[in-house]
């Protein structure tokens, strides 16, 4: 199975960039159109290695992006576990995938996502898990997540990063 590098569209126009495995670039054209994504760019990572599994640490840049196709999923209808288990598995950046694999695993247990989120240590805003809280118990975690991007500042170019656990 090979790496492939995608920029795409979501069902709302914007843009997110990733990248996830697939046995052919057709594999892994339909596997972004499974989750409501219109890829416009898809190249396969020919080292084999993602980009970001070189460096220790994963920027805010790769937290935003992650958190954007989780975004994504949600809205194309795809379930809770199937999403967090699908970015477990993703090429990101090995702290953001160990991250998802908890959450996927503390929520196959019983556990609230919004109280796995919070375990996870990923170093968002509190108003974030708080959006989280609200869209889990109305129904509308999707549409919380969208909103917390919309008044979010980590679109501001931020570099933070943190160590991999």
């Amino acid at each position: 199975m090979s790496q492939y590098r995608y920029e795409a569209l979501d069902r709302s126009g914007n843009t997110l960039t990733g990248a996830l495995d697939a046995s052919s670039e057709a594999d892994a054209a339909r596997r972004l159109a499974a989750m409501g994504l219109t890829p416009y760019t898809l190249k396969e990572i020919k080292s084999g290695r993602s980009f970001s599994s070189r460096r220790k640490v994963a920027s805010m840049r790769e937290l935003q992006l992650v958190l954007q196709e989780f975004t994504a999923l949600l809205e194309a209808g795809v379930g809770l576990v199937t999403c967090l288990s699908s970015l477990a598995k993703s090429s990101h950046h090995p702290s953001l995938t160990g991250a998802f694999a908890s959450m996927e695993k503390a929520v196959r247990r019983g556990e609230s996502f919004s109280v796995a989120l919070r375990e996870s240590k990923l170093p968002i805003p509190e108003y974030m898990h708080q959006l989280m809280q609200a869209g889990e118990a109305t129904g509308r975690m999707a549409e919380s997540m969208r909103g917390a991007f919309a008044s979010s500042n980590m679109t501001s170019g931020s570099v933070r990063k943190w160590p991999v656990r």
